[in-house]
């Protein structure tokens, strides 16, 4: 990876870590879902050439959790929105 994916990749992961802090520090009375991310991405974050393979991919996994009652699992931050490794 050069210089500039691995500045996007650093950003995406402070975003992804914000947006974690901010649920996490949500009032209990307050209701939210979150949809996982798709996890991993492939590819370069700049490489826009397998969007459609992303989109097919986001498609599917929202539809699978969708059916596995997503919508039902109020103030669940999914495994692939917090950190972790491959």
């Amino acid at each position: 990876m050069g210089a500039v994916a691995n500045a996007l990749h650093a950003l995406t992961l402070l975003i992804a870590r914000q947006l974690v802090a901010e649920l996490e520090g949500l009032a209990s009375d307050i209701e939210y879902v979150v949809v996982p991310p798709l996890c991993p991405l492939v590819g370069s974050p700049y490489d826009f050439s397998r969007t459609d393979e992303h989109i097919a991919r986001a498609i599917a996994s929202t539809d699978a959790w969708l059916t596995q009652g997503g919508l039902e699992r109020h103030g669940v931050i999914p495994h692939e929105a917090q950190p972790h490794s491959h």
